[in-house]
Parts: structure tokens; C-alpha cells; sequence
């Protein structure tokens, strides 16, 4: 199975697009993987274990949300 997650933060009015394009403050995406993937534990499928492949982005957006995106074998 593969799990493409994608993190959009709002952009503090502090933060310069030419300077800190990427969002490098916490959470870390490890984290942020992990916690969907809890979750998505027994609903989604039985176990994070059966996930082979994993993407994960951190990103500014003008709104905050999260995107998932799951492809079975």
C-alpha cells in the first residue's frame, strides 16, 4: 500500500516567502505521518504496517489542512 500525505500550514505574517520558503519548524513530518497513520490504523487498513511506501510534505498554503491520499497494491 501506498500513503501520500501532504501538510499545509498557514504562513506566519513573520515569514518571508524569498527566506523560508519551507515550513521547518515543528511538528516534524515523522510525526505528523505518524499520527495519520494511527489513526488510520483499523480503519484503513489492519496494521501501518502493511504501508510499503510513504510520502510526506510540510508546506505554506493560504488555508491549513491536511490532503491523504492512499493507493492499494
Amino acid at each position: 500500500m501506498f500513503v501520500s500525505l501532504g501538510f499545509a500550514f498557514l504562513r506566519p505574517k513573520s515569514v518571508s516567502k524569498k527566506k523560508r520558503p519551507y515550513v521547518t519548524v515543528k511538528p516534524d513530518v515523522d510525526k505528523l505521518a505518524r499520527a495519520v497513520l494511527d489513526a488510520m490504523t483499523g480503519v484503513v487498513f489492519r496494521d501501518d504496517a502493511q504501508v510499503v511506501k510513504l510520502e510526506v510534505e510540510k508546506q505554506y498554503s493560504a488555508m491549513a489542512g491536511v490532503g491523504i491520499a492512499v493507493r492499494w497494491l
